[in-house]
Order: C-alpha cells, then sequence, then structure tokens
C-alpha cells in the first residue's frame, strides 16, 4: 500500500513546496521524524509532503490531493479531480512519493489543462493576436498573388506554382 501526493502550485510558490534543511544542505519536500526533531518540520507532518501555505490568504496554491494505491495495484483508486486556478500564470504539477518503501516509483499519468480561451497551453494565448493578424496578411497577399497568377496564367512557370503552395501552407498554419 502507499500512497502519491499530487501538488499544483503556481512557479512564485516554488519555495512553498519543501523545507530547507540546513543539516543536509538541501531543500527536503517530505518531513522525516530527525527533521521533525530539529524542528525544520512539524510533528503532524512526518512521512508527508511539506507545504507551507501564504499567511495572507491571497493564493490557493500550493493545492494538493493524496492519491492511494493498495495492494499490487498500478492504478489508483481516485476520482478525476478539477482543480480551478483563478491566477494567471505558469503552473508546475509535482507527484512526491514520500514513503521510503516506495522510493524509486515511476509515476505516470495524464493530467489535462482547459484555459477561459481553450485547450491551447498558456504560452501560446499571448500570440493569438500576432497570429490573427499573420493569418489576415497571409490571405491578403493570397488574393493578391491569385489575382495575379489569374492574369498571367499563360507565363506562369513552375516556380510560380511553389509560391503558390508556400503560400497555401502559410495560411493554413496560420488559421490552425
Amino acid at each position: 500500500d502507499g500512497v502519491v501526493v499530487a501538488t499544483l502550485f503556481a512557479r512564485d510558490d516554488v519555495d512553498r513546496v519543501g523545507v530547507w534543511d540546513p543539516d543536509a544542505g538541501a531543500r527536503k519536500f517530505c518531513c522525516s521524524v530527525d527533521m521533525a526533531r530539529r524542528g525544520v518540520c512539524d510533528r503532524d507532518e512526518i512521512g508527508r509532503l511539506v507545504v507551507r501555505r501564504r499567511r495572507d490568504g491571497t493564493t490557493t496554491t500550493p493545492w494538493t490531493t493524496e492519491i492511494w494505491f493498495e495492494g499490487d495495484d498500478v492504478e489508483a483508486k481516485s476520482d478525476v479531480q478539477a482543480v480551478s486556478v483563478r491566477e494567471t500564470g505558469m503552473y508546475y504539477m509535482w507527484f512526491v512519493v514520500c514513503d521510503p518503501d516506495h522510493a524509486g516509483v515511476t509515476v505516470r499519468g495524464r493530467t489535462l489543462w482547459k484555459n477561459p480561451d481553450g485547450y491551447l497551453p498558456g504560452a501560446k494565448t499571448a500570440l493569438l493576436p500576432f497570429y490573427g493578424v499573420a493569418a489576415m496578411a497571409y490571405l491578403g497577399l493570397g488574393f493578391a498573388w491569385s489575382m495575379a497568377y489569374a492574369r498571367h496564367w499563360r507565363h506562369v512557370l513552375e516556380l510560380h506554382n511553389c509560391i503558390t503552395v508556400v503560400l497555401a501552407l502559410g495560411m493554413c498554419e496560420t488559421a490552425v
């Protein structure tokens, strides 16, 4: 039996997951008995992921949930959970195993992220206006090219056909 902790947090809150262990000289994500004894983490966090919440209440991250595995199960007995993220920004999702008996466990799975504008990644959403302008520019260029192509169809070379294909592919790419 074992548990995997899934945690979702904003990039600015990365320092809120785990604690600095001065004796180890590194950041530790799971609280041990020795760390609790030295006051690095609380006693009620022993064997669990250490997550520090903001005191001012301005954010809901880090969000955590426990996913339990029983016996020889290779799939979690967990319902799909939706987390609403209210703040714009870059987010990380980590899966952490704190049980030393399960060291080296590999977690595979799938997460689905939906932005207010759809399933487009957040980093690409800001580029939508650029791609809109580029698609309109290709449309105008394609129209002008088609008119010139039709007007001079008797003198068209293979090079002109290649230019037409490049314009069509560019239009399709920016539209998609």
